[in-house]
């Protein structure tokens, strides 16, 4: 079997999806080769979608022509890998993706993947909710530094049990000036320091509250 020649016949458009079905099983690294393609009839990616090679399903989740019912499966995939390269790969996605897509990923098993849709900007508002509520903190921290989390949950998660999620939210824009004189509070001396982080933003044109200030300007720690 000529592989190299294979390949060819895998990448020609002219090839019949009768044929690409047919190499597709041949061997691993001619299904994923037609997982690449740009154009693809639909049932061979319904066939891909099966495929036992991870790499096959994985090359398919990041083609940024397959189609939303096929990502909508793939955001299934038990791999992670897999599930992951729906959301991870959208520089040239082509696609308007689906509420299926984020909601079968926001509950993925795996936190890696759920981080996925919490770090994505065009995150539906009430599933970023879900999310601030993620048992992983790395979740928490991502949902805490997306650009359109709400000052509302911002404010929630401010009082987080990690101080990862805590810092994002103080250097957040949307950080309303009643999360932030909380945070000035704080029992975390680099948290406290950060809580005038959002003041310092000249495309915020928000002045620094005098009484905040003066409030770190005695804070207990030296490097505040």
């Amino acid at each position: 079997m000529d592989l190299k020649a294979l390949k060819q016949v895998a990448q020609n458009h002219r090839t019949t999806k009768e044929r690409l079905l047919e190499l597709a099983k041949l061997d691993p690294s001619l299904s994923r080769e037609i997982a690449k393609r740009l154009t693809l009839p639909l049932d061979v990616s319904l066939e891909l979608c099966k495929s036992d090679d991870m790499s096959t399903r994985a090359a398919l989740a990041k083609n940024s022509q397959t189609p939303v019912q096929i990502l909508e499966i793939l955001a299934g995939d038990s791999q992670w890998t897999v599930a992951k390269a729906v959301l991870g790969a959208q520089v040239n996605r082509t696609v308007t993706l689906s509420r299926l897509i984020f909601e079968t990923i926001a509950r993925h098993k795996r936190h890696t993947v759920r981080q996925t849709a919490a770090e994505y900007l065009h995150c539906p508002p009430d599933l970023l909710e879900v999310l601030s509520e993620d048992a992983e903190p790395a979740v928490r921290a991502s949902v805490a530094d997306n650009l359109k989390v709400s000052a509302e949950v911002l404010h929630r998660l401010a009082s987080d049990s990690d101080a990862s999620v805590v810092r994002n939210v103080a250097v957040h824009f949307n950080t309303s000036n009643e999360t932030l004189n909380l945070l000035a509070k704080h029992s975390n001396p680099d948290i406290r320091e950060k809580s005038i982080f959002p003041f310092l933003s000249f495309s915020r044109n928000r002045e620094i509250p005098v009484a905040r200030l003066e409030m770190l300007k005695d804070d207990p720690d030296p490097d505040g």
